[in-house]
């Protein structure tokens, strides 16, 4: 399963706040973002239903599509293209 190969181990390894900071920038986090990429081409990330708390005009419960790993790999991406020039230090709990 993509989540123990992808977030259990390497975020928590390769973004350890014991680390030094230069080991956690983001070389280490565009590392991430690659592997997050094949995995989302390659279909293995899956789309769930989440409920919204907005109800449309006949009164009913929307249910929304939401994939959890390309919805943390755009923030991820969009965090590491903003802080590249300065360089940013990266900490997974």
């Amino acid at each position: 399963e993509w989540q123990n190969y992808l977030i259990e181990v390497p975020l928590k390894e390769k973004f350890h706040s014991e680390l030094p900071p230069q080991e956690r920038g983001t070389e280490a986090l565009k590392e991430f973002l690659i592997d997050a990429e094949n995995i989302l081409n390659s279909g293995q990330a899956e789309w769930t239903g989440s409920l919204s708390d907005s109800e449309s005009d006949d009164n009913s419960a929307q249910v929304n599509k939401i994939n959890t790993l390309l919805a943390f790999y755009q923030h991820l991406k969009w965090l590491s293209d903003c802080f590249e020039e300065p360089g940013i230090s990266v900490t997974f709990r």
